[in-house]
């Protein structure tokens, strides 16, 4: 199939039943997850829990996967913590990475935004925040500012969580991937005169995945 690490492509597949746990609350699933293993909270604050089914240890186990691809669309802003939530759209550190300034350790987006308009307080953004903040806020567009948050998968242009996108995070961010790295332009073997199936055959030679006897 073409999957470099098992455990990682695993790990994917468990997320995409993670984010759902995370984001749709009126599912019958999610109802008997929650009054289980979080009633009183979410799935990324969830516990395993006293005597785990294996189901729930399993998906359990992809809350590291959510919580690197999660971040809060704005809307009005109202839902989403300042300090505490990934909101900026940067896929490297979607957090606030400026100190919390005293006082304001509730600071909600919402309190960032002018009343009744689609503009940012920069006056006060200015004060609170460091340079590299107040660029990533100022990409930031309000589009809707009447309409609630919501938390998407920021792999993703469309804002949905996809087994693919999760898959290469993890093996980008969360598995050591350097013994599946093959030196040299190897993928130039795409761009070779040769039946398709000439080409598989070398790739997966190449990864170590040829089968013990197979015909080109």
């Amino acid at each position: 199939m073409g999957f470099r690490h098992f455990f990682g492509f695993n790990l994917a597949m468990l997320g995409k039943q993670g984010w759902k746990l995370l984001t749709n609350s009126d599912t019958i699933v999610t109802r008997i997850y929650k009054a289980r293993y979080f009633l009183r909270t979410n799935f990324l604050e969830a516990r395993p829990g006293h005597n785990p089914s294996f189901i729930w240890r399993s998906i359990f186990a992809s809350q590291v996967v959510v919580r690197g691809g999660q971040r809060w669309r704005n809307g009005n802003g109202d839902s989403i913590a300042v300090w505490n939530d990934p909101w900026l759209r940067s896929h490297d550190n979607s957090f606030i990475s400026s100190e919390m300034a005293v006082g304001m350790e509730h600071l909600k987006v919402a309190d960032l935004l002018e009343p009744n308009s689609y503009g940012w307080k920069w006056e006060l953004i200015n004060a609170l925040f460091n340079e590299r903040d107040k660029v990533e806020i100022g990409k930031l567009a309000i589009i809707e500012p009447e309409e609630e948050d919501r938390l998407i998968w920021k792999f993703n242009n469309k804002g949905n969580y996809t087994v693919k996108s999760a898959y290469r995070y993890t093996m980008e961010t969360l598995i050591d991937n350097e013994e599946y790295r093959i030196p040299g332009e190897w993928t130039s073997l795409w761009k070779l005169k040769v039946p398709q199936r000439v080409k598989v055959f070398l790739w997966r030679a190449l990864r170590g995945v040829l089968p013990t006897r197979m015909r080109l």
